[in-house]
């Protein structure tokens, strides 16, 4: 089964497949319909996708994780 990644950066969202991205994305709903379009193209290859959400880390200025 094949992987695709919605993966929440600091400031846009990408869609990665393979640790390639394929996509990125200034709203989330944007990223998700990549994502799910990406899989849809794979399904009717006959390969099955599986879409994940992949938060990243975020760090904001003056603020520690304590």
């Amino acid at each position: 089964m094949d992987l695709i990644l919605v993966v929440t950066k600091p400031f846009d969202w990408s869609v990665e497949r393979q640790g390639q991205t394929l996509s990125r994305h200034s709203s989330q709903e944007a990223a998700y319909k990549a994502a799910l379009d990406y899989a849809s193209a794979l399904f009717e290859e006959g390969v099955r996708t599986q879409v994940t959400i992949k938060p990243e880390p975020r760090s904001f200025a003056g603020v520690t994780a304590d």
